[in-house]
This record gives structure tokens, C-alpha cells and sequence, in this order.
């Protein structure tokens, strides 16, 4: 079997700490909207979002994009 090259293994190191940032940033983002939430922020969930982002709450609440968010 043969060994990697140093780009190969750097490529699979850059692509693994890229799922570990996107991890930690989903994690940062569920910690903000909790905040927001808890507190009654409600006009800060929205810049927490994508402009052609989605919201879906069941029966109770639902939007499109930040300014129906």
C-alpha cells in the first residue's frame, strides 16, 4: 500500500478541521438563538438566518426570509 503525499494528507487535514469549524459554528448559532430566545430577542433570531431562509413552527408560526422571520 502506498503512503499519502504531504498535499494529500494536507488536503484530507484542511477538509477534516473544515467539518470541525462547521460544526462548532452550528453550535455557536444554536447558542445564539437560544439566548435570543430566552430573553424575548426576538428581532435578533432573524439576522441569525439567510435571506431566503425558511421557518417552520408547527401551526404557530412560519416565515420566509428575515423580514417575515
Amino acid at each position: 500500500m502506498e503512503q499519502p503525499t504531504i498535499e494529500q494528507e494536507v488536503a484530507e487535514l484542511r477538509a477534516r478541521v473544515r467539518v470541525l469549524e462547521d460544526i462548532e459554528e452550528i453550535r455557536r448559532l444554536r447558542m445564539l438563538y437560544h439566548q435570543h430566545v430566552n430573553i424575548g430577542a426576538f428581532h435578533r433570531v432573524a439576522d441569525l438566518y439567510t435571506d431566503d431562509a425558511e421557518f417552520v413552527m408547527g401551526d404557530v408560526a412560519q416565515g420566509r426570509g428575515r423580514a417575515e422571520i
